[in-house]
Order: structure tokens, then sequence, then C-alpha cells
């Protein structure tokens, strides 16, 4: 009864203090809560996608011709391959596709299109029920993207067209493709049946080609990688692994569940800070009561439980009842993942997580109420009922006399210094109202960063409108040559700057080896922004990134 009376009285004193501090806790377990959860779904859902779809360790794209025996003679005699595949792709601009209820083709569009066939062996394409998908002549699936972003649905046709050829097909299944699922993935595959395959193939004569393997042992990638290197195999085009395709899948809503869990770790501090003042000012208020309990000869431990039970019934409360609102939250943040990637199996990992994350706010609430409450050993009994509230000493030098008022008015002076002499605790506000306009002004400052004109020079690209990326051009250069005499006659372009991109051979101290990319031209049209030193001038001089300076070691000089 005396507790219960206790909390009532509290309540009814600091109705609104208490409000925001459960309203804090709640929030922050919430998000808390459902971060954890999104990460446990998303981590479960890659798995099933990748199991069902068997995602090859490793994958060398290429352009060009190729010799299917020698690199399936090669990959039955090495030690670390399971089995081997060559998946050839038919390239098709995107002028030359129109998409369901579009009046206009892809020919704007980022995304290179290509068509292949269900896989033989692994490196399924999945239909929505993470079934290997199939289709019938005339019959096309499409990849989850264009069903997300464009409104393909199944039943709806779109048509292929040509020097001479136009086809159309009936979209028959939505595909996740583990490997070019993500929107920022701008390379999609559609899945047609053989015979039109081979119909496309007669009229379109551009392909791709994905050299895949999967491996028995895959934490032995970087020494199969360079075998194939050595090997002198077909390397038109990047290499790519599992532990790329998995990063790629799960970045978007790796990114969502890093956010919404940073935004709950600032409002559990908010949480703290609000919780540490409304008790300090409680004790202050009731420091004479304090005085009469321990004066009684009331146990310090007893009078300690009387104040601390309503903090713990408070954030015990909060942080259950986030914990129980983040199941519908998590729901909804994974909507986006389940079209893109499928749903996770139900684990217990899945509950026995979220609440994991909701007895770890309860507990910073409760050793942070277990801190305050130590200023209890520092109160004296005849201190408290001589004075009747909690004196706070000014340290020497620090008083301030009320004759310097003068200038002022009293009232302000007097506000202000309280505070000065009580910084520590009005300190704490100001804390508060830091972190909160943190979480407000820290997105705010993320979108104009990644709308700026000028972001894209951080990615190593000089400042354009406009940027064109040629592939595999050819020993004859002639189609480069032929955009360059177009761009040159085209009005509308002011200056335009041409940059090619090669692969060498980097030779590290150690004596490894590895591919290294190296992008030569005239950069003082676009240029770049250097975090150190300059742009390259000499023969003898090179730029790196900063990714390759930190994994090289070197430095400007260098």
């Amino acid at each position: 009864m005396i507790y219960a009376r206790i909390m009532r009285n509290e309540v009814a004193r600091k109705l609104g203090a208490l409000t925001a501090v459960f309203a804090f806790i709640l929030l922050s377990s919430l998000l808390l809560s459902s971060g954890a959860g999104l990460i446990v779904a998303l981590s479960g859902s890659l798995d099933r996608l990748f199991a069902a779809a068997e995602t090859p360790h490793f994958v060398q794209m290429h352009a060009g011709e190729l010799d299917r025996s020698q690199i399936q003679a090669w990959g039955d005699a090495h030690d670390l391959v399971d089995e081997t595949q060559v998946v050839e792709m038919i390239t098709v601009d995107g002028s030359s596709l129109l998409l369901p209820g579009s009046h206009a083709s892809e020919a704007s569009s980022v995304m290179d299109i290509s068509f292949v066939v269900q896989n033989a062996h692994f490196d399924y394409l999945l239909g929505p029920d993470d079934a290997i998908a199939s289709v019938e002549p005339g019959a096309v699936g499409v990849p989850v993207y264009y069903a997300a972003e464009r409104g393909v649905e199944i039943g709806d046709r779109l048509t292929v067209t040509g020097d001479g050829f136009s086809r159309t097909y009936t979209v028959s299944t939505i595909i996740r493709d583990s490997q070019m699922n993500p929107a920022m993935v701008h390379s999609k595959r559609f899945l047609v049946n053989p015979a039109d395959y081979g119909e496309l193939r007669e009229h379109f004569t551009e392909t791709e080609y994905l050299v895949e393997f999967r491996l028995s042992d895959p934490a032995r990638l970087d020494e199969f990688r360079a075998d194939y290197r050595a090997a002198g195999l077909p390397a038109g085009g990047p290499t790519v692994d599992r532990d790329i395709f998995r990063l790629l899948n799960g970045l978007s809503d790796g990114i969502v569940a890093a956010v919404v869990i940073i935004l709950s770790l600032l409002l559990m501090l908010i949480a703290v800070l609000c919780l540490r003042f409304t008790m300090l000012a409680t004790i202050e208020e009731d420091y004479r009561e304090i005085g009469v309990m321990k004066a009684v000869g009331m146990p310090q431990r007893r009078i300690k439980g009387i104040y601390a039970l309503k903090y713990v019934v408070l954030g015990g409360g909060a942080a259950a009842f986030g914990c129980l609102l983040s199941r519908p939250l998590t729901h909804a943040l994974t909507g986006n993942m389940t079209r893109y990637i499928g749903g996770a199996l139900p684990s217990a990992a899945g509950l026995v997580v979220p609440a994991f994350a909701g007895v770890l706010v309860f507990l910073l609430v409760h050793l942070s109420t277990l801190v305050v409450m130590r200023r209890f050993d520092r109160i004296s009994a005849v201190e408290a009922l001589r004075a009747g509230a909690e004196s706070e000493a000014p340290r020497p030098g620090r008083a301030i006399p009320i004759c310097r008022a003068k200038p002022f008015n009293l009232n302000v002076f007097l506000g202000a210094r309280d505070t000065l002499l009580r910084f520590r605790l009005f300190g704490l506000l100001m804390v508060v109202f830091f972190f909160s306009a943190a979480i407000t002004l820290v997105p705010l400052h993320f979108l104009s960063t990644v709308c700026s004109s000028e972001f894209i020079s951080y990615m190593g690209i000089g400042r354009s409108d406009v940027r064109i990326d040629m592939r595999q051009v050819g020993e004859s250069g002639q189609p480069l040559e032929d955009v360059i005499s177009q761009i040159a006659a085209d009005e509308s372009v002011e200056q335009f700057s041409v940059l090619t991109t090669s692969t060498f051979t980097l030779h590290r101290d150690d004596g490894e080896e590895e591919p290294f990319a190296v992008e030569t031209g005239d950069f003082t049209l676009f240029p770049l922004d250097y975090l150190r030193g300059r742009a390259p001038a000499a023969e003898d001089e090179i730029a790196l990134s900063h990714l390759n300076s930190r994994e090289l070691g070197a430095h400007t000089g260098d």
C-alpha cells in the first residue's frame, strides 16, 4: 500500500515529466527491438534466398567469345570446384523493350537488360514462392524490380522489337534473382523459354557470359580467385563473389536497420538524461522527507527502493510495451525486403533477439537509476532536517554576488546565477536538446548531401551532367569513335572528356599480384576533389582512391 501510494502521488506531481520519460523509453525500445528484428529477418531471408537459388560462390563476367569446354575442363580438374556453369545472356538494348502500360521504350533506362533461360545446375531464378521458375513458350519471367518500381503484374504483356523483329510475351511469373535482385544493380535478367531464347538469339547477336563456380570450401575463395586469374581463363569483365551478392541484396534494408538502431540509441540516451534530471529534481524536492526517513532509522536500501521502484516500473512498462509494438513495426519495415528477397522462415531468433533488445533498454534504465541513487549516500539526516533542501555549495571563486545584478533584470540574473552554480544539473537539459536536434538535423543534412550536385565527386567522378560508360569497346575502338564524333557534333554539349579505365597487374611488396583498375585521361575539364595532394601531372605519378590508399598503406609521396 505504501509503494502504491508513493507511485500515485509521484504520478500526480510529475505527470508531464514522467510521461515524457515513458515516451522516450517506449520509442527507444520500439526502435531497438524493430531494428534487431529487421536484422534477424534480413539474415534469415538472405539465407533462404541463397539456399533456394544455390547462388554461386564465384562469378566472372565476360563479354566476348569463350571456350566452354576449356572452362569446364579446368573446373573439373580443380580441387576446390564442386560445380561449373557458363551462363549465356542475350543483351537487349533498352530501346528494344516496351514494358506493359508504357508508351515509351526503356531507351532512357540505366538498366542493362538480358534474356536468359533457366540454369541447369545452380544459380536458379526463383518464382514468388521461392520455387525454381519455369516459363512456357510465349511467356516471360520479369525481375521483381520491374514489379516493384514499374507496376508490372502477372498477365501483362511486354514487347521486344529489333530490326524487322517484334514479339510480344505474356508475363507469367515475377522472378527473384540472387545475383541481380537489388534495385541498385543495373543489370537485370528476364527469363524466357528455350524456344523463345533461340528465336531471340537469331535477331540479337550481342551476348555476355557469366562463368560461375560453386566451391567445396568457400573460405578459400581468395585462393581460387588467384588460380583462376593465373590460368588465363576468360576475364573480360568484373569478378564478383557470394559475399558481394549478399552485401548488395542486404544493403538497402541493412541501412534502414542501422538508422533505426542509431535513432533508438539516441532516444535511449535522451531518455536516460531526462530520467536523471527528473530523479535529481525529485530528490531535491523530497530532501527533508529523505532526512526524516534516515532520522527514524529506516534502512538506506529501503529508502532507495522506495524511490527506485517507480522508475523501475516506469522503465519496465515502457520497454515491454515498446517491445510488443515492435512486431507490427518490424512487419511494416520488412515489406520491401519481403517483396525483393522473400520472407524468412519462423525462428526462435525472431522472437528472442527483439525481446533481448527490450530487456537491454530496461537494464540501461535500471542501471542509470542505480547510478543516481548513489546520491542518497551523501545525504545527512541532520543537514536535511536543518536545511530542508539540498544545498549545493558553490566552489571557491564560483559564487556570484547579487550586487552584480545591477545592469540586468534581477529575475533574469537570479535564473542565470542558479543555472551556472548548478551547471551539472541544468547541463543535462542542454545535452538533451543537443541529441534531440541531432535526430532531426542529421537526416536533413544527409538528404542535402546526397542531393547536392557535388556529391558525385566523393565517388571519384568529376562533376558533370551526363556520364556514358562503354564496356569492352574492342581493339579497334570504332564504337567509341562513333560516340565521340556524335557528341562532338551535338550543339547542346558544351564540353566533354574521354576517360579510359584499364586493368593492370599490381605487384605488392609481399610478392602477391592482383588486378588493379587505372583510369586515364584529361581530368582538368571535370576535376576531382582530393583529400590530400593534387591531380597527377607527371608520367610517374598516380592518384589513389581513399580505399586503395588505406588497403595498400600508401600515402602522398610514397
